[in-house]
C-alpha cells in the first residue's frame, strides 16, 4: 500500500516564488538529481584540481608566456592617421579623418596640412593599398599561423 505523502502533488508557496515537491516525486521525476542530492550516486563531473609539477614560474617566465608575438607599436595596437586614411575611398572621407585626428590632438596642424596635400597630390593609395573589411584578420592570422 502506498503512502499518502508519496502521492502528493507539487505545492506552490503562498508568495508564488517556490514550489515544494515530495521526495518521492523528485525521485520519480528527476532520478539523477535526487541521487546527487542524496549523495548515493557517483558524480562523473567531479572536478579534481591538477597538481602543478615543479616550482612556480618567475615573473620573467610569466611575462614571456603572456607576451604578444606582435610588435606593440604596430598598427594593430596603435593605428596611426595613415592607417585610418588607408580605409578611405574618397578625399572627403580622408579630410574627415584628418579633421578628427586634429580635433583629438593626435596630429598637429602642420602635419594635418601635409597629409591633406599628400592626399590631393598623390592620392589616397600613397599610404598603401586600401584596407578592406577583414584586413586585420587576414594579415595577423597569417602571421600567427606562420610563427
Amino acid at each position: 500500500m502506498e503512502n499518502k505523502d508519496s502521492k502528493k502533488k507539487a505545492k506552490i508557496s503562498e508568495d508564488r516564488r517556490t514550489i515544494e515537491y515530495s521526495r518521492d516525486e523528485i525521485e520519480s521525476l528527476l532520478p539523477n538529481l535526487a541521487g546527487e542530492l542524496s549523495g548515493d550516486q557517483y558524480n562523473p563531473l567531479e572536478i579534481i584540481p591538477k597538481k602543478f609539477e615543479g616550482s612556480p614560474r618567475s615573473p620573467d617566465e610569466i611575462k614571456k608566456a603572456t607576451e604578444s608575438q606582435y610588435d606593440p607599436d604596430s598598427e594593430l595596437y596603435f593605428p596611426k592617421t595613415e592607417d585610418y586614411l588607408r580605409r578611405c575611398s574618397t578625399l572627403e572621407e580622408a579630410d574627415e579623418i584628418i579633421n578628427h585626428q586634429l580635433k583629438i590632438h593626435e596630429i598637429t596642424l602642420e602635419y594635418a596640412n601635409e597629409l591633406r596635400q599628400i592626399c590631393r597630390k598623390h592620392g589616397l593609395r600613397y599610404f598603401g593599398q586600401k584596407k578592406e573589411w577583414g584586413y586585420y584578420e587576414k594579415t595577423y592570422r597569417n602571421k600567427r599561423n606562420s610563427v
